[in-house]
């Protein structure tokens, strides 16, 4: 049987932008950074808050790009829209994101658009019940869902477990 999903994400809300990047802060993996120029032209009204998270959730809903960076990258590229930082004497990679590639992100977690290698699609299920636990605000949204959706968002597949 073959079973196909097509969910489109309508829209992100601040709330849970900022909910996946303050668990994700917890990832030695991961960083992030956003367009200080285009966030110092927002009106305060296209603002929510001065927390770091906030300005970059703020960046992203008011059509900026925020940079994701995978520390353990060690140079290797998992997606046509990233690129080693240069002088990175640990080879990091930068994910160069938008709202866009974030919604796009989730949706192929949901629909189970993603590469999995595993022989029993185990990472294409966890995926799906990572994004749908920060759709329905389950207080057991955690790190590691965090994680994965973020991974998802950035190579289309599940690297760090």
């Amino acid at each position: 049987m073959k079973v196909e999903f097509n969910t489109k994400v309508i829209s992100c809300s601040h709330e849970d932008i900022v909910r996946v990047l303050s668990l994700m802060s917890l990832c030695p993996w991961f960083s992030v950074e956003y367009d200080k120029e285009f966030y110092g032209e927002l009106q305060v009204k296209d603002t929510h808050g001065t927390a770091f998270e906030d300005k970059v959730a703020d960046t992203l809903l008011n059509g900026g790009n925020v940079y994701f960076f995978d520390e353990y990258a060690k140079e290797k590229q998992h997606s046509p829209n990233s690129e080693v930082v240069d002088g990175d004497k640990n080879g990091a990679v930068m994910y160069k994101i938008n709202i866009f590639i974030f919604k796009q992100g989730l949706e192929a977690a949901f629909n189970g658009n993603i590469v999995d290698d595993t022989d029993d699609d185990s990472d294409t299920r966890i995926a799906r019940v990572c994004v749908e636990k920060l759709l329905d605000h389950d207080p057991d949204f955690l790190t590691f869902d965090a994680s994965v959706l973020v991974q998802i968002i950035c190579f289309s597949r599940i690297i760090y477990a």
